[in-house]
């Protein structure tokens, strides 16, 4: 008696476990918790440097901000060049802008797409596997990852 056709295909021996979800490097509380301060504070930043009294003030705001997020970003092991660049580049920003421009949260929100938000963006119909590929690009340093599922 021969094997049914169903039964030649199987792997013979025990499966090899699924593959395993990377872990988040912030929990999504953590960068939903950062997101809204970062609003909050360009909020409050462009209201202050409408008064013509922010210069100051958000100057010294911004390197209390810029130092916190670069201390968060080492102690979670999220820090790189990128990340270095884009938290120095938006303290540079803010502060030479007197906080009228939303550095803060496009800052976490590159933090957020590079580290743990491509996988929830792969959800997003038409455009998310594109932006998914785009984010692979940026994260392998420039090589383009191989054409997958996503493409």
């Amino acid at each position: 008696m021969s094997p049914q056709p169903s039964q030649q295909n199987r792997p013979r021996g025990p499966l090899p476990p699924p593959p395993r979800k990377p872990e988040p490097k912030l929990s999504p509380g953590s960068w939903y918790m950062l997101f809204l301060a970062a609003i909050f504070l360009d909020l409050v930043q462009m209201g202050v440097g409408a008064t013509g009294i922010g210069l100051p003030i958000n100057t010294v705001v911004d390197l209390a901000v810029g130092g916190a997020l670069y201390f968060l970003f080492f102690m979670k092991g999220m820090l790189d060049w990128r990340l270095t660049l884009s938290v120095l580049g938006a303290t540079a920003v803010d502060a030479g802008t007197g906080g009228v421009f939303p550095a803060w949260t496009f800052d976490i929100a590159y933090a957020w797409v590079i580290n743990d938000g491509s996988s929830a963006l792969r959800g997003v119909p038409l455009i998310g596997g594109k932006i998914e590929r785009a984010v692979q690009t940026v994260a392998s340093k420039g090589r383009t990852p191989p054409k997958g599922p996503s493409a």
